[in-house]
């Protein structure tokens, strides 16, 4: 009997322990993993509300050398995903799931649904540029619907050949934004446009598929 009364109390010792440590939300224990690179700013006065993983295609005009995105219409366009619950119990998933996403997206001939798989994660709503061209993130599906309407501050060569940068945007101060003040662009993979295009192209525009990760915070 004695020797049950001490496991009881060992037990219940060690859950008093362990419920005396505070509970951190999956975006509290993934803010200190999100990736950075030199001329990115720290995220230490900001709050991760969300990571969410964006997959669709970065749009571009031919201005007759180039291929550029200062009209309307260029700039990303993509679906974006709830990531992070599942980031935040495989943080080792961080370095890879834009890679295997978009790996998915090309194979199913941009089926978004179809690259959502294994795991599924759920939609959080879409990332566009709007009529003034500004980078805006749309979270129709958070709890409560969030807005960033943005302006890039830092921008900064990916790591890995044929992907875009990664960014740093800040609220744009144009009264749209909602509930949001910042967002990361990282581990991006694809979407860099062609190294040129002709004078008989001027005008045309070109879709690249990309996918990278939104860590959005308030």
């Amino acid at each position: 009997m004695g020797a049950i009364l001490y496991s009881f109390l060992a037990i219940s010792s060690l859950l008093s322990t362990a419920f005396c440590f505070p509970f951190r939300s999956a975006s509290q224990q993934l803010q200190p993993q999100q990736p950075t690179l030199d001329g990115l700013p720290s995220n230490s006065n900001v709050t991760l509300r969300y990571v969410a993983l964006g997959v669709g295609n970065q749009n571009y005009t031919c201005n007759g050398t180039a291929w550029v995105q200062t009209n309307a219409g260029d700039g990303a366009l993509a679906t974006l995903y709830d990531a992070t619950s599942w980031l935040a119990a495989d943080t080792s998933a961080i370095k890879t799931l834009p890679a295997n996403r978009l790996a998915r997206f090309k194979a199913a001939n941009d089926g978004q649904d179809l690259a959502n798989l294994l795991p599924y994660l759920k939609p959080l709503g879409i990332h566009y540029f709007d009529e003034s061209n500004r980078p805006t993130f749309n979270l129709t599906h958070a709890n409560p619907p969030l807005v960033l309407s943005s302006r890039k501050i830092d921008s900064v060569a990916a790591p890995v050949a044929d992907a875009i940068a990664w960014l740093y945007l800040l609220d744009a101060d144009d009264g749209i934004t909602d509930g949001l003040k910042a967002v990361y662009r990282v581990e991006t993979a694809g979407g860099v446009a062609p190294s040129s295009c002709s004078s008989g192209q001027t005008g045309s525009q070109t879709s690249i598929p990309y996918a990278a990760e939104y860590w959005l915070y308030d």
